[in-house]
């Protein structure tokens, strides 16, 4: 029987099911995975995620923590299973694999990178960061990444606010995003700010929620264990996540209908295993299942979303 291999065209995948991995075979992927919770767990889910997202392949990897009022970062060069550091409690994580792209394979290349308020992790190509990274001329970078421009970038124009809330923090992630040229999935997180952003163009990222987690990942295998209900962000797409709420800023929109598509239970354990391999009848099963349209939020003027009740 025929197998299909996943397609990514114009930076936007294709339209395959939702189990179908935006794997492209032979090459290697950086992986990020991100939770904000009502648990304090996140550290150690968020490293289970990331082994679950192995076979993107990596030569270093590190996560960064929620602690009090700060942001904690611990990075590392080697395999994720060769860890042995416990972490501290904590309810928003987020996570990275890296393949060496930018630069050699160090603790100082890895990622998260921290650049003042902001803790970030980037997959894809910013091809126009050496333009950017010129212009910083009192900046001391730590690494040979163009992450860290992308983090550094942002915090400039944080500094720029005096009073912090999503839609003027929204604002910065687009005047960021129509400065890079290439693609990218960026997830950061913002020191004395809760919430977990992301924003994606080319580059996939991929949305989970249960009742008391949200969660961001390169691909589903990293949350499958944890809930069956995925939607893909649309290119340009932003998100804020916490436990129990996914906002999502489109185009000129700050809101937008959740998409749910839930895996079959019986599919659950191929995922991970065999990530991108399905037939051309599970595809076609899979795509025709239906769509179920679930909560949409807008957002009041204080800058919190309302659930909307009118439609059905």
């Amino acid at each position: 029987m025929t197998k299909l291999q996943p397609e990514i065209r114009c930076g936007k995948l294709t339209k395959l099911p939702l189990l179908q991995s935006p794997v492209f075979p032979g090459k290697k992927m950086c992986g990020i995975f991100a939770i904000s919770s009502n648990n304090t767990t996140t550290n150690q889910s968020t490293i289970d995620g990331l082994k679950k997202l192995e076979y993107r392949g990596y030569d270093s990897w590190g996560i960064a923590f929620r602690e009090n009022e700060k942001v904690i970062t611990q990075k590392f060069v080697g395999k994720i299973s060769d860890n042995k550091k416990e972490f501290s409690a904590s309810s928003e994580t987020i996570g990275h694999s890296r393949w060496a792209t930018h630069g050699s394979v160090t603790k100082e290349n890895s990622h998260p990178h921290s650049v003042g308020k902001i803790t970030l992790v980037h997959n894809g190509i910013f091809e126009n960061f050496q333009d950017h990274k010129n212009s910083f001329k009192n900046y001391k970078f730590i690494s040979e990444t163009d992450s860290e421009v992308i983090a550094l970038m942002l915090d400039e124009e944080f500094k720029k606010i005096n009073n912090l809330d999503h839609e003027n923090i929204i604002q910065i992630i687009k005047n960021i995003c129509q400065q890079i040229t290439g693609r990218f999935a960026i997830v950061f997180m913002v020191e004395n700010f809760p919430g977990i952003f992301a924003v994606r163009r080319g580059s996939p990222l991929i949305i989970g929620k249960n009742e008391n987690e949200t969660y961001i990942a390169s691909d589903i295998p990293a949350f499958l264990a944890k809930t069956n209900i995925v939607n893909y962000l649309d290119d340009n797409e932003i998100v804020s996540n916490s436990p129990k709420y996914i906002k999502s800023v489109f185009q000129k929109n700050f809101y937008k209908y959740f998409e749910e598509k839930r895996i079959l239970n019986n599919e659950s354990d191929r995922i991970g295993k065999q990530p991108n391999i399905y037939s051309v009848g599970e595809i076609n099963r899979i795509s025709r299942a239906p769509l179920r349209l679930t909560t949409q939020f807008h957002i009041d003027q204080d800058g919190r979303p309302v659930e909307r009740k009118d439609f059905d």
